[in-house]
Order: structure tokens, then sequence, then C-alpha cells
């Protein structure tokens, strides 16, 4: 199943994918944490100057890493029919096969994906967000003009066995 918004999938939300909580992910900052505040505490009852600086270093690293988790890492894309987790990614292509790949989006002929030629990085991207268990995946292509990327296309989204054949071709 194929449906198309004209938007940019960088800046749009798209309708099937829903926000949530990383509840790991704040356990994981919570307790680091606590294990910061320890190493501090413990580098001021102890006198041995090494383990004073390790512990220091220790609490500094596991702050670092807490805020981290917590800025950059409190959610995460979940597919609202599935429930699966959603992660972004990007492929640059060769110029050359730009109206190939716009022409088997459009027709649904992702067999032509194999042939087409891939790069480290270039003027052709496709960015697109899919989900782990390969049911749903959203796909927009982009070119660069002076000084950005700007879409080229609507962003077409795939589903159910369309996505999985898409998502085998690509990654």
């Amino acid at each position: 199943m194929k449906t198309t918004i004209s938007d940019n999938i960088n800046t749009c939300f798209l309708p099937d994918l829903q926000k949530k909580t990383n509840i790991t992910s704040i356990t994981i900052s919570v307790v680091l944490l606590v294990f910061a505040a320890s190493m501090f505490y413990l580098s001021h009852i102890k006198q041995s100057d090494i383990i004073t600086s390790t512990e220091i270093f220790l609490g500094v690293v596991a702050i670092c890493v807490a805020i981290f988790l917590l800025g950059w890492q409190r959610t995460k894309l979940i597919n609202k029919e599935t429930g699966s987790v959603v992660s972004k990614d990007h492929i640059f292509y060769n110029p050359v096969d730009f109206y190939g790949i716009k022409a088997a989006l459009e027709e649904e002929n992702f067999e032509a994906f194999a042939g087409f030629r891939r790069q480290q990085e270039g003027n052709v991207q496709t960015v697109f967000y899919f989900s782990a268990d390969h049911k749903y995946i959203a796909i927009q292509m982009f070119k660069y003009e002076p000084f950005e990327y700007k879409p080229q296309t609507d962003i077409y989204v795939f589903k159910d066995v369309a996505a999985m054949k898409l998502i085998e071709k690509i990654k």
C-alpha cells in the first residue's frame, strides 16, 4: 500500500508515527546519576589521591552519559499500527540514477534499486524512516541545490509487503 504526503520528511511529523518516552533510557540515566553522586561522596570520605581522582573521573563520565541519555535519547519513534521502533537513515546515490530512482518509487518497482549506484556522499540523497519489523517505510528523495538538500519528490509511505520489499532492496 502506497500513500504520498506533500511535505519535507525532515520537518513534518508523519501521521503513522508516534513519539513515546524511552523508559529504558531514563532509568539508565537515573542510575548513572545516583552512581555519580556516590562516586563524589566516596571521593570526600577516602584520603588516597589516586582513588579520589578515579572516583571523580568516573562520576564526571557517568554524569555526561546521563545528560546525553536524558537530552537526546529520552524519546523514540514508534509505528502506531505495529508498535515497532522506527529508525531514520539516508543513502546517497549517483546523480545519473535520480530519475530512475524517482520512477522506481512511483511505480513500486523495487527490483530496480539493485542497479542504482550508491555513493559515500553526493548530490542525490534518499532519506527514510523504517520500522524494525520492516512493515513500514517512509522515503523521500532530495537533491543538493545551493547550500542545502531540497525535496524533489513527495514522501512515499509503503506498508506491509511493499515496505518489506523496499527495505530488503535498500538496506
